[in-house]
């Protein structure tokens, strides 16, 4: 079966804010305090910019999202008709949907990989989480990206190891990269030379943004890392990763 690749952007758009009814109801309705406050005109500017178009998955199941006023929140709806809960923003974030957190998405066979912006606006790597297509569960946060693939017959999500940072080996940051496969789930680790990883923990808070990456043919993925030899000469790391072999 042929898979294409979508690639889906919540863009400011209007919606029906009668969009949410897919939801239990007790979870379509803003608390008392909230709802009071909450006029038409406020109803109105949130719908002008919550897009809640359902965006269409190769396998029948649909992504949107749906608001009321107390929060936003993004659900996938199985072909089975079954719905589920990927992400919500609170109050406080409502008029950011679409522009913070969970913001699109790439499709690949089994899975739904989701770009997610931590603050509005410039300056701070986007990280990642992967979604089961059928049944929306949260399969793993994968941190910041070096390279993901936009082609679903390579779907190969390259990092630094351990880039969300939420493990407790702090000293393991930058030893290796990992190249993780987005249908199988498998995940392996490439050793990295220990004066290319000392100098990116000197250099930079997020070592992401001082690795490149390209595509050198259909499955070969070329990755660069700028460093500096007896802190005088500098050097360029180069690796050629060949992402069929994972």
């Amino acid at each position: 079966m042929k898979y294409s690749l979508v690639i889906i952007i919540f863009l400011l758009a209007a919606c029906n804010h009668k969009a949410a009814s897919g939801l239990p109801k007790q979870e379509a309705q803003a608390s008392p305090a909230v709802e009071e406050k909450c006029n038409e005109e406020r109803k109105a500017m949130l719908a002008e910019i919550i897009d809640c178009t359902q965006k269409k998955l190769s396998d029948g199941a649909v992504v949107y999202w749906s608001f009321n006023c107390d929060s936003s929140w993004l659900s996938l709806k199985n072909k089975q008709g079954s719905e589920h809960r990927l992400f919500t923003l609170d109050t406080d974030m409502l008029e950011l949907t679409g522009r913070i957190g969970h913001v699109f998405f790439y499709e690949y066979d089994r899975t739904i990989l989701f770009v997610n912006k931590v603050i509005s606006g410039c300056c701070s790597p986007v990280d990642y989480y992967l979604y089961d297509k059928k049944e929306g569960t949260l399969l793993n946060y994968l941190g910041r990206a070096i390279f993901v693939s936009e082609e679903p017959k390579l779907p190969y999500f390259v990092s630094v190891t351990n880039s969300s940072y939420k493990e407790s080996q702090e000293d393991n940051k930058v030893k290796t990269l990992s190249v993780f496969n987005l249908n199988t789930l498998n995940r392996q680790e490439i050793g990295l030379p220990k004066e290319v990883t000392e100098h990116i923990l000197t250099t930079s808070v997020y070592p992401e943004e001082l690795i490149r990456s390209k595509l050198i043919n259909k499955h070969t993925l070329r990755v660069e890392i700028p460093y500096t030899v007896n802190d005088t000469t500098e050097a360029i790391y180069t690796q050629n990763i060949d992402l069929s072999r994972f």
